[in-house]
């Protein structure tokens, strides 16, 4: 939960587009803070989401905002946090005077995306213990960096079924899921490292299926 005041909110059809770049948001913001402890990871959260809202809404009062982009709006607001520069106070949220004193609005930010893939996670001898750990950590937070409809796509890839179960799911063609799954490939190298002696996604879906055959 986090508390906005209502006079930096844009309009409902703004919000949205807020709302939609939100989980790239917290995806990169709980990279950045992967190593504090639970507490102080959840604040540092809440205060990059009320720097990134503030900072949206004031690009759309002026009219910017098809230059507002989620990987800049949450560069700029971890570095804005880490220079001890803060949006949010410890005032109480929950607290209704502390709402209508200070004109707060609460929302729910909704939970992260369902984690039932963690089940397929069993141990295999095709990739190097290193990168089933690094795996472990990444794959879940680039899954919420996705569109819904592209991360069923890559959870339904990952638990082994097959492009035309995807196709006829999504009522899309074989042939968009075979650019998908390449879209994908491409997104994960993106966001793993594609310089670095990272598993490719094939590999990786492969570990998540715990299969030693490709399911890509």
């Amino acid at each position: 939960m986090i508390a906005f005041a209502n006079q930096i909110q844009p309009n409902e059809s703004k919000h949205a587009a807020f709302l939609e770049m939100l989980p790239r948001i917290i995806n990169y913001a709980r990279v950045a803070f992967r190593g504090l402890d639970p507490d102080a990871k959840e604040d540092s959260l809440a205060e990059v989401i009320a720097n990134c809202f503030v900072a949206y809404s004031r690009l759309v009062q002026l009219g910017k905002e098809d230059v507002v982009y989620p990987t800049v709006l949450a560069l700029y607001a971890i570095r804005q946090f880490r220079d001890g520069r803060r949006v949010g106070t410890r005032a109480n949220c929950r607290d209704a005077y502390a709402r209508v004193r200070h004109g707060w609005q609460v929302e729910h930010l909704g939970t992260p995306y369902d984690q039932r893939w963690r089940e397929q996670l069993i141990d295999n001898t095709r990739s190097p213990v290193p990168d089933q750990a690094a795996f472990r950590i990444d794959f879940p937070d680039w899954l919420e960096s996705l569109p819904s409809r592209d991360r069923d796509v890559a959870l339904r890839l990952c638990r082994g079924d097959r492009p035309s179960e995807v196709a006829r799911q999504h009522r899309i063609s074989r042939g968009r899921v075979s650019q998908l799954r390449r879209e994908l490939h491409d997104d994960w190298l993106a966001f793993h490292g594609e310089g670095d002696h990272s598993l490719n996604l094939t590999d990786a879906l492969s570990v998540a299926a715990g299969d030693s055959t490709s399911t890509m």
